[in-house]
């Protein structure tokens, strides 16, 4: 990630009046305009080539992973919260099975096609609609989920073991066991 050219130095990463905002989950959208960072319950979205305040929202859970597609920031905190970009960040919604929990060890491929959202398990296929979070249909079926090439793999926001950040295939950042983020040069 490159800040070069940017306005960070207008922006306070993290500070505020009242105390120090220590931030557990970091992601950039591919074209570097937007910073997201989730601390505690809270995710602030910073546009890096401005000078204007963060977008901020209380999630209500804690994020374990965030990865930027498009328009879209996608948060796994154990169910998927989604927000939108046009013009302004808005929340869009969260996707979550009837227990509140969408994400199992069971789940095998997480997939963007157009305004759906696929979520693979070993036996049933399940289709939200991403403009409102809505259940569009579950089908069962014996297929696996890593076999179906439609649509744009989010499989990044699986929970797993798989702990480090790469930016032109060189490891940049590693979350160590305590949970702390090191830098790697």
């Amino acid at each position: 990630m490159s800040l070069k050219n940017s306005n960070m130095d207008l922006v306070s990463l993290g500070l505020n009046n009242e105390a120090l905002e220590i931030y557990r989950v970091l992601a950039i959208s591919d074209d570097q305009r937007f910073l997201a960072a989730a601390a505690a319950k809270n995710l602030d979205i910073h546009d890096i080539w401005s000078n204007t305040q963060p977008f901020t929202f209380d999630i209500g859970k804690i994020a374990n992973k965030m990865i930027f597609h498009e328009n879209r920031l996608y948060i796994n905190a154990g169910s998927i919260i989604i927000f939108s970009f046009d013009k302004e960040w808005e929340y869009v919604g969260e996707i979550k099975l009837e227990n509140g929990v969408v994400f199992t060890k069971k789940f095998k491929s997480l997939r963007v096609n157009g305004d759906y959202l696929n979520i693979y398990y070993k036996n049933r296929i399940i289709q939200y609609n991403l403009s409102d979070c809505s259940l569009i249909k579950q089908t069962y079926s014996q297929e696996d989920g890593r076999l179906h090439p439609d649509g744009d793999t989010l499989d990044a926001l699986r929970q797993g073991k798989d702990t480090r950040l790469a930016v032109d295939n060189k490891q940049v950042v590693e979350i160590t066991t305590n949970g702390s983020i090191s830098a790697i040069t």
